[in-house]
């Protein structure tokens, strides 16, 4: 395996994948490129002689797969989470806002820690539900006269990508990227502070996905997200203080 990839750490996970040649393929493209960390949520196939017949010399990656039954429990140990998606909202659907795979590579390169790329069914992709579990969302550049791509396709172009990316790399200053508990104690001061700036609440859960999209895209390190949340903690406490003043300066009258 190349350095990138070995320091990288990057799960690839399949999320209710239908079509079992097609989970050989993948096994069998992650080998090509280095990637060994296969993980399988809700398959609504078996994965037998098909999936061996098409990993050929991947076997092993095939049946080291986990098997998962829901995809938060895939997702538990790792820092960043990345959705694949060919439908994307643009400006339009923030969940679906999505940057190209060029732009991920460039961004990777600096970064150390567990990372995870989902992979959707082929009749579906990943559904709303899957996206809100997401740092943010990576889409391929395609013709817009057929966008989807089969699932191994899809997964053999992001690994080539990104294997050329980590292995061009020559830096050795990667810096800790902030992990998931860390970015949910910053989106949560964000939440807070919205609620005591009385942000409109119609608007509030869109404005806390666009935060969280931001900060995915971002990928903080772990310095600069306690940095943030002791910004915004002050924020939020000094707002709440200056609340309590006028409200004892109404009793007062």
């Amino acid at each position: 395996m190349s350095e990138g990839t070995e320091t990288l750490n990057i799960k690839i996970v399949l999320v209710r994948p239908e079509i079992e040649e097609n989970i050989g393929f993948v096994a069998r493209v992650m080998k090509n490129f280095g990637f060994r960390d296969l993980l399988i949520v809700s398959p609504k196939t078996i994965i037998g002689s098909g999936a061996r017949r098409t990993a050929m010399h991947a076997i092993d990656i095939l049946m080291n797969a986990k098997i998962i039954d829901n995809l938060h429990n895939a997702l538990n140990d790792v820092e960043m989470v990345i959705g694949t998606s060919a439908r994307v909202g643009w400006n339009y659907n923030v969940l679906r806002t999505a940057i190209t795979l060029s732009q991920l590579c460039n961004i990777i390169r600096n970064v150390k820690g567990n990372m995870a790329i989902l992979f959707g069914s082929e009749s579906r992709g990943l559904t709303n539900e899957d996206l809100e579990m997401c740092d943010f969302v990576v889409t391929i550049e395609t013709s817009p006269e057929y966008p989807s791509l089969n699932l191994s396709h899809a997964v053999a172009i992001v690994l080539y990508e990104l294997y050329k990316a980590l292995n061009s790399c020559t830096s050795t200053h990667r810096y800790r990227p902030a992990n998931l508990k860390e970015k949910e104690i910053l989106s949560n001061f964000f939440d807070q502070l919205l609620e005591e700036i009385n942000f409109p609440k119609g608007k509030r859960r869109i404005a806390s996905r666009i935060f969280k999209n931001v900060i995915g895209r971002a990928f903080i390190s772990g310095r600069e997200v306690h940095t943030l949340i002791g910004v915004f903690r002050r924020a939020v406490v000094t707002l709440k203080s200056l609340k309590s003043l006028r409200n004892s300066h109404k009793d007062d009258t």
